[in-house]
């Protein structure tokens, strides 16, 4: 009887360490649905856990985010390691929605997205962002634009660091800047945007709204292969020029 007790030991801890870490697993997934179901401006249609016991693989169905749903997404995947939730990698292969105002939007349809997120401390939050394939439309003029390639990384501390590169056949496009939020809640800072296609750059622009060529200011400026576009005091600037109001954060 006593030759069987160093086995049976080490297979009783692996038990108990099995069921503690299912248990463990079981309560942090009705966690996590909880967490999101009580986050404010998020809403979505279906929720779904799995990865046991190595993962939480949380794939959410018509996820909408903000008071007037500026953001839509068919579906997402959102993969992290069960004992690491300050790293996050979220992958979507389905259309995206933005919403710019009550009548405009912009579709994103990647064949890959993926978003690796990445908590650095309390306040600052690293997103590593690659793209394949992605094909921007809008609804009104029902221009598409398609990139082969998008890289780059987003730091958001108290301003939000921008770092982006798009690749289109043999052409590039380079957005850099710095972003933060003013007193009334409106996007204040710079985007810097260098660009070896004038053309592909005035598509992007005009799928947005914003029409390049329609000022000889911009259009003339936008041939020189850098432009910015600033946000200043609630109003949008395109150059020199004023082109509305500036986005504003709820």
């Amino acid at each position: 009887m006593n030759k069987f007790k160093p086995i049976i030991i080490p297979l009783l801890l692996i038990f108990i360490a099995l069921f503690l870490w299912t248990i463990y697993w079981y309560l942090g997934s009705f966690y996590i649905k909880n967490k999101i179901h009580s986050l404010d401006n998020f809403s979505y249609e279906e929720i779904n856990i799995k990865g046991y016991p190595f993962y939480f693989e949380i794939d959410v169905d018509e996820l909408e985010y903000g008071t007037n749903k500026p953001l839509s997404l068919k579906k997402v995947n959102l993969k992290t390691l069960s004992w690491r939730f300050d790293q996050i990698s979220a992958t979507t292969n389905k259309y995206i929605l933005i919403n710019l105002s009550n009548s405009i939007f912009v579709n994103l349809l990647p064949k890959i997205l993926n978003i690796n997120y990445q908590k650095t401390d309390k306040e600052k939050i690293n997103l590593n962002l690659n793209g394949k394939d992605l094909i921007f439309s809008d609804n009104l003029q029902k221009i598409s634009f398609s990139v082969d390639k998008m890289l780059g990384n987003i730091e958001i501390d108290k301003d939000s660091k921008i770092n982006l590169i798009v690749y289109k056949g043999k052409s590039t496009l380079e957005i850099q800047g710095k972003l933060s939020k003013d007193r009334k809640d409106y996007i204040n800072g710079k985007l810097e945007f260098s660009f070896s296609e004038p053309n592909d750059i005035k598509k992007i622009f005009q799928i947005f709204g914003i029409r390049i060529d329609e000022n000889p200011i911009t259009n003339l400026l936008i041939y020189r292969g850098k432009i910015d576009l600033v946000f200043e005091d609630g109003i949008s600037f395109l150059g020199p020029l004023p082109i509305g109001r500036a986005p504003k954060i709820d």
